[in-house]
């Protein structure tokens, strides 16, 4: 979106207005020119129902817990709560997942 290769502070000062509604609500609001947490969801939701067979995804942490979350069945409150461990590598089957060290 917008802010991309902005520093956060600077985004809060000069956009303190959309800065706090999207910290408010994150899952529902994106940033200027970006998406909320709930469309980057569908999306991954969306691309993972296409997908069979053995497939490797290699994201950033946040589609990584989103995709664990939508695998879990879980709400949006209930994926954010996910961690984003970087030393491992997550293993979906079906609505089972698995953090390999």
């Amino acid at each position: 979106g917008d802010w991309t290769g902005l520093r956060m502070a600077d985004v809060e000062q000069e956009s303190a207005a959309e800065w706090a509604a999207r910290a408010a609500d994150p899952w529902n609001v994106p940033p200027p020119g970006g998406e909320s947490y709930g469309q980057v969801a569908a999306r991954v939701a969306a691309w993972g129902a296409e997908q069979s067979g053995e497939v490797v995804a290699v994201a950033h942490g946040v589609v990584g817990r989103i995709l664990r979350g939508v695998a879990l069945g879980l709400d949006g409150s209930g994926i954010r709560t996910l961690d984003e461990p970087q030393d491992c590598v997550f293993r979906i089957e079906g609505s089972k997942v698995d953090c390999i060290r």
